[in-house]
């Protein structure tokens, strides 16, 4: 039976804070903190090592102000002060000693290796995130911004620095546009302006690209993490400067992804292309493609940037099936390893200490979690319904679900005095039968007056849905080689299957081309589904999240090999 109080998004990142986020960072000796000690500054070019003090800080902050968490949230504090006296009184702070070529305010960093834009956009984010509890937080990414606008005058270009064609620079833009937000003088807006102008310069053409139909794979070097980040940072920046062309460039450049470039569980992969983490050619199929955790992470804050900016369902649709899926998918049930990359079909694998990944999972796990509500003085709002309970305006609410699978959400309201009180969540499923609710656009909203216990109840409609693929080689128009392959998906949860008798990874069935899904059986304990597939024992089909887990080999697949009759 499915636990309608349960709460797996959660309980991972309540691990998740346990396990990594205060054990990676303890204090200024920790080695990601080290790295801006002046002491330990690096002198050569360096990597992108320095980005996961950034990402810690976020994520240990949301968790903090999330759980209540005194310890995590003191640890935040001295770090902010650690990182207070090891800026430089021009505000320079990084991983890159003074006299490193490399370093953001030398002319030499265009000629050379350098990461250090890079680090130092994940630190301004971090540090912002900080800023909500810690006020000297706020200083010290004050002097940071002022820093990087001084650095580049008038004809310094700033994606000049960097690899991947700029693009890497480019991720400066989403937390530096959120800072000008805040502090938005003539100058840090000129600045603001000027960046963003830039992301049009050849060979990226990130605004007039998407806007003449060009496919994500062919702007900049195609690399997925910065590209997505790079369109965040332009929609960011949209608003702060209103220019609406700019978020129309962000959503073009979603819904190509979106519609070229995305596995059925969420993630935007690549894996076949000329890099491992850049998108392949926008069409290509390989049931072996790679999803990058770092670009799950990109993918799911562009997506939930665009549905703040809309209110349209589709960009929390995908956010939330991102997830459910890619990202809980590439969890381990330890609570501190990640992936580097989840195949479509192939292995959980593990990652190295200092792979981007384990700080991208981890902060974009503990940013999923907080956003999934919001509550005011009159309102709640489940932009992902979940179990719960909430207060306000003096009522508490209690929510139960069985959502993301099949089910129903209950919701009840108890006022201690007549209040008016709004309810609304949107899900990404149809709605059966209603109780209490009235749909809204993306929402379906309860809004009443009223006092004393009070519950309103929907029913979720469901359906399983067959996802269709085929890889093709094509040669002088004459078709050489085709593969049909299907995936499994409800609701936002797609769902995978293990090895064959334990050890064929792969085996092609026989499917009808008409009423395919009816060959799915829900499983007897409520888990997922069988597929009655001829010639085959029944194939079981479990959440992606979780199939593999407990194989030696992690092996599980998504994309099923088929033959339509």
């Amino acid at each position: 039976m499915l636990d309608p109080r349960a709460d797996p998004v959660r309980e991972a990142a309540d691990l998740s804070m346990e396990r990594r986020l205060k054990r990676f960072v303890v204090d200024a000796d920790s080695d990601p903190a080290r790295l801006f000690a002046r002491r330990s500054r690096s002198a050569t070019a360096g990597d992108w090592y320095g980005e996961h003090l950034g990402k810690w800080l976020s994520a240990a902050s949301l968790a903090a102000g999330r759980t209540g968490d005194a310890g995590l949230a003191r640890t935040v504090g001295d770090i902010v002060g650690f990182l207070a006296k090891e800026q430089d009184p021009d505000g320079y702070l990084g991983t890159y000693s003074e006299d490193n070529p490399a370093r953001f305010d030398r002319d030499t960093a265009e000629g050379v290796r350098t990461w250090d834009l890079w680090n130092v956009a994940t630190l301004l984010g971090g540090l912002l995130d900080a800023s909500e509890t810690c006020q000297e937080a706020a200083a010290v990414a004050d002097r940071l911004g002022a820093k990087i606008v001084a650095s580049f005058p008038p004809g310094r270009s700033v994606l000049a620095q960097g690899n991947h064609q700029g693009l890497s620079a480019a991720a400066l833009l989403w937390p530096f546009a959120r800072w000008v937000a805040q502090e938005p003088s003539a100058r840090n807006r000129a600045f603001l302006s000027r960046l963003a102008g830039e992301f049009d310069e050849e060979p990226r053409g990130l605004i007039s690209g998407p806007r003449e139909g060009r496919d994500a794979s062919k702007l900049g070097t195609g690399k997925a993490y910065q590209l997505c980040l790079a369109y965040r940072g332009l929609g960011e920046a949209s608003i702060v400067l209103d220019r609406p062309e700019w978020r129309e460039a962000a959503v073009r450049f979603w819904k190509n992804v979106r519609e070229r470039h995305l596995t059925p569980w969420g993630g935007p992969w690549g894996g076949v292309a000329s890099h491992l983490e850049v998108f392949n050619d926008g069409g290509f199929f390989s049931p072996y493609g790679l999803v990058e955790t770092c670009s799950t992470m990109a993918w799911m804050d562009l997506s939930h940037a665009l549905f703040e900016a809309t209110d349209e369902a589709v960009y929390a649709d995908e956010w939330e099936r991102s997830a459910f899926n890619a990202l809980l998918g590439a969890r381990h049930a330890n609570g501190e390893d990640w992936a580097y990359f989840s195949p479509a079909n192939g292995p959980r694998t593990h990652t190295y200490e200092w792979a981007c990944c384990k700080s991208s999972g981890a902060l974009a796990l503990e940013r999923f979690v907080g956003r999934r509500s919001s509550a005011t003085t009159t309102e709640l709002s489940l932009a992902v319904p979940h179990a719960g309970r909430f207060e306000c305006e003096g009522a508490v609410v209690d929510v139960a679900t069985t959502y993301p699978n099949p089910g129903w959400l209950t919701v009840t309201v108890n006022r201690p005095s007549p209040t008016r009180l709004t309810v609304r969540f949107r899900a990404n499923a149809g709605v059966a039968k209603v109780n209490g609710f009235v749909q809204n656009g993306a929402w379906w909203v309860c809004d009443r007056l009223g006092s004393g216990p009070e519950a309103a109840t929907v029913e979720l409609a469901m359906p399983l849905e067959i996802v269709r693929a085929q890889h093709r080689v094509i040669h002088h128009e004459c078709e050489v080689l085709r593969l049909d392959y299907l995936a499994l998906r409800q609701g936002p949860v797609c769902f995978a299957y293990e090895p064959l008798d334990g050890f064929a990874r792969e085996a092609t069935v026989r499917m009808p081309t008409l009423f395919d899904a009816s060959r799915f059986r829900a499983s007897n304990d409520g888990t997922g589904y069988d597929l009655d597939a001829p010639g085959h024992a029944p194939i079981r089909f479990v959440p992606y999240a979780k199939a593999g887990r407990e194989r030696a080999d992690g092996w599980r697949n998504t994309w099923l090999p088929v033959v339509w009759q």
